[in-house]
């Protein structure tokens, strides 16, 4: 490892909360748990700080949080010498909240005899959902819990392959909790909805990626492709009103990986625009 000396005049930290919103009606407060770990080799020791910041206030107007740790810049403006990697980790805890609905959230860790009824083991980990639910929304689960398969009778069944964490969040879209669809998981959801045959989820996955203007055209285009989705294919192709509608389709960053079948798609959709001089 290295071993350097860093000099700030000052440190800062800063946070925000809901910052795209444009919604003025929504606060939350937080407590705010700062910590910085660095190793120090004089004392051969990894050391940690901690700053909390209680009761914190973010609203429309105030949707970003900003604090200079003149306590931390001491450290650095030291001439010792650090070593390794420095951590800095935020811990927020959401203690109030006005302006959202709090959806359903289930612990699928525990098991409530009053909801849950099947254990499924997820690397390792065992998992307590309703099979009831989990069948009236997928075909995989139906065939797992209430046909004539051997795990019918099993106390658990393994599901291989499978990361615990996108599964747990994959529950949230089959138990009724009123999730919504998000960019950073979408594909995920996909794939998972697409393995268990599970067409609720599938269906939220389409209509967010027909809404969104997050997701660039190439990349939905991409799915619905690897994923069969009609509507989604429609919607994209028919977007494409003009000519000039293709000028910055190039550019966009999935465009390399998009199928033949995609391409010959958008000529035939460029042909019928020009057929109807749209310009």
């Amino acid at each position: 490892m290295e071993t350097y000396t860093r000099k700030s005049d000052k440190l800062k930290i800063n946070l925000s909360c809901n910052e795209d919103s444009a919604n003025t009606l929504w606060n939350c407060q937080a407590d705010i748990v700062m910590q910085l770990s660095y190793f120090d080799t004089k004392s051969e020791a990894r050391k940690k700080l901690e700053t909390i910041f209680e009761k914190k206030l973010f609203d429309s107007k105030n949707k970003k949080f900003e604090e200079s740790m003149d306590q931390w810049a001491e450290i650095f403006n030291e001439k010792r010498e650090l070593e390794g990697t420095i951590e800095v980790t935020a811990n927020l805890k959401i203690t109030k909240v006005q302006g959202y609905r709090k959806r359903k959230m289930f612990d699928y860790s525990t098991d409530h005899h009053r909801y849950f009824d099947g254990i499924l083991l997820v690397e390792n980990k065992k998992i307590h959902v309703n099979k009831k639910i989990m069948s009236m929304s997928s075909t995989f689960f139906e065939n797992i819990f209430f046909c004539n398969f051997k795990e019918k009778e099993a106390k658990f069944v393994e599901i291989p392959g499978v990361s615990y964490d996108e599964f747990m969040i994959f529950l949230d879209f089959i138990h009724p909790t009123g999730r919504q669809i998000e960019s950073g998981f979408l594909e995920n959801m996909m794939v998972l909805a697409d393995l268990f045959m599970t067409d609720c989820v599938m269906n939220s996955c389409e209509e967010f990626l027909i809404k969104t203007d997050k997701v660039d055209m190439a990349k939905k285009l991409i799915l619905a492709e690897r994923f069969s989705l009609c509507e989604l294919m429609d919607h994209c192709l028919n977007s494409f009103k003009t000519v000039r509608d293709f000028l910055p389709f190039a550019k966009l960053e999935f465009y390399s990986e998009i199928s033949d079948d995609i391409k010959s798609a958008l000529m035939e959709r460029l042909v019928q625009i020009k057929r109807l001089g749209l310009s």
